[in-house]
């Protein structure tokens, strides 16, 4: 991701329908070069992409990620949402408009850093980015830290992502109260994602695996423990790939 997130240090050339987000990327890292430095230097990005093929050759990607972890650090886990959405559209292409599935640990609620996705469209100054834009700090080695009084003073723009971005949808309609449940703090960090329908193909949803109830998870107090050894629960989801007809087809 950090490769991808490079494209954006200067503006990007010719009539890219993604010239306008990238655009916006270059004004951040301008205001906050400090912030360039610690994305693409100081920090771990991986998004893992498969593509994979039907029996009948109709292609589907698959992408799994983890986004940074940092309570304060929204902006920078919508950077990264950018970098990988600009890759899946760029394999999407390779793959003749192949449908795909995103998931992971993204760290954040659906209306939060992923609402990205889910609308294309990011306010300007929205909830906590603005904060989290000036005050987000890299301290010393391997540290990070936040300072309400850093001295910079700046909004966080609107954010789009263009028209292009296929419509996404949840893999699952009954959205979980939380996969991830620790003293203090429980909230939905973990998604998967997938675009219903493209020229290829759709998905479309079977059923989805049992979540556990706060009580269950709160019975050793919080997550890990005995009954639930990780803090997050895995989020699992039965989909239906069906490739459509291609145009002149007998199939």
């Amino acid at each position: 991701i950090s490769e991808l997130l490079q494209r954006y240090e200067k503006p990007l050339e010719g009539d890219s329908d993604w010239k306008a987000c990238a655009d916006v990327l270059t004004e951040i890292f301008r205001k906050r070069p400090d912030l360039l430095d610690i994305v693409k230097n100081k920090l771990g990005h991986v998004v893992q992409i498969a593509q994979l093929k039907g029996l009948d050759g109709s292609p589907l990607l698959v992408s799994n990620t983890h986004l940074f972890f940092h309570p304060k650090a929204c902006h920078i886990r919508l950077m990264q949402l950018f970098a990988i959405a600009h890759e899946l559209i760029m394999e999407q292409k390779r793959m003749k408009d192949a449908p795909f599935v995103f998931c992971g640990d993204l760290n954040t609620s659906l209306r939060n850093c992923a609402i990205l996705y889910m609308d294309r469209f990011v306010p300007k100054n929205y909830r906590d980015y603005r904060e989290c834009y000036n005050g987000f700090q890299w301290q010393g080695r391997g540290g990070t830290m936040f300072d309400p009084d850093s001295g910079y003073d700046y909004d966080f723009p609107e954010f789009k992502l263009p028209d292009s971005f296929p419509v996404i949808a949840t893999a699952y309609p009954e959205y979980p109260d939380f996969t991830h449940y620790i003293i203090g703090f429980h909230a939905s960090l973990d998604h998967i994602l997938m675009t219903p329908k493209t020229s290829t193909a759709e998905l479309r949803f079977i059923r989805q695996a049992e979540m556990p109830t706060e009580e269950q998870v709160t019975r050793d107090t919080a997550m890990p423990g005995p009954t639930f050894p990780s803090d997050h629960i895995a989020v699992v989801s039965d989909l239906e790939w069906i490739p459509l007809k291609r145009k002149g087809s007998t199939e």
